[in-house]
């Protein structure tokens, strides 16, 4: 077939995939990835929450600076820790023994009732 190359467009961030010889490349459009996510009003207020917090807090190599709460507008010191990157980074509901997890599967068990 030769150097064939499809193109398609994907309704999420990821713009395209590229089929190269049935190798396929995903590729961002960052620049559509900015206009319909983050220069959103929200996202920005919590962009520089995050931001503040990470400045009050300080980096430590491998670190992130991690909200309890899962709550990025609230920057009290009680609130910040340092998380590793990988499980600060993890869908809340996935973390092992955080409290968010137990309240959504209390939440589940009362739906399912």
């Amino acid at each position: 077939m030769g150097n064939e190359e499809t193109q398609s467009t994907l309704p999420c961030y990821q713009s395209c995939i590229i089929n190269i010889n049935n190798y396929y490349i995903t590729m961002r459009d960052y620049k559509r990835e900015y206009a319909l996510y983050h220069s959103k009003p929200k996202q920005v207020k919590r962009r520089t929450a995050r931001n503040k917090a990470n400045r009050m807090m300080g980096s430590v190599p491998g670190k992130d600076v991690a909200h309890k709460d899962n709550n990025p507008m609230n920057n009290s010191p009680s609130n910040l820790t340092h998380q590793s990157k990988a499980k600060n980074r993890a869908e809340p509901r996935k973390r092992k023994g955080d409290p968010s997890k137990r309240a959504y599967a209390r939440m589940m068990a009362r739906k399912m009732k």
